[in-house]
């Protein structure tokens, strides 16, 4: 079996775009643009393949690249910073936090991103 050199293993992981999970009912948004913006407990850069489900992936066409984030409050969200992430109003989004990541809800980021080519 042939060893990758060092250099074209580096090539070889910048060529395939890193991962990223999103609920279903978002998935739809963000290919309209209305969404916007993602919060999470790590910044996020470049591009990204969006998948819905974790455990059971399929071929994915959908790609987003990050290009801004903030570190943010989540008790200081406002509806609508919450509307720009597919959420109806800031006390549902920090339900869904508290869900994720326990309560109290850790200092997040909001990582703004854009669609992009495959």
């Amino acid at each position: 079996m042939m060893k990758m050199n060092p250099e074209a293993q580096v090539q070889s992981v910048q060529a395939k775009p890193k991962q990223i999970i999103f609920v279903k009912e978002l998935i739809h948004g963000i290919k309209s643009g209305a969404i916007k913006v993602t919060y999470r407990k790590t910044r996020k850069s470049g591009k990204y393949c969006v998948f819905e489900n974790r455990f059971k992936r399929s071929e994915s066409s959908l790609f987003i690249e990050f290009y801004r984030h903030e570190k943010v409050d989540p008790y200081l969200l406002t509806d609508d910073a919450a509307k720009l992430a597919g959420v109806n109003d800031a006390e549902t989004i920090r339900k869904m936090f508290e869900k994720w990541y326990g309560s109290p809800i850790p200092a997040l980021y909001g990582n703004w991103f854009r669609l992009a080519d495959e």
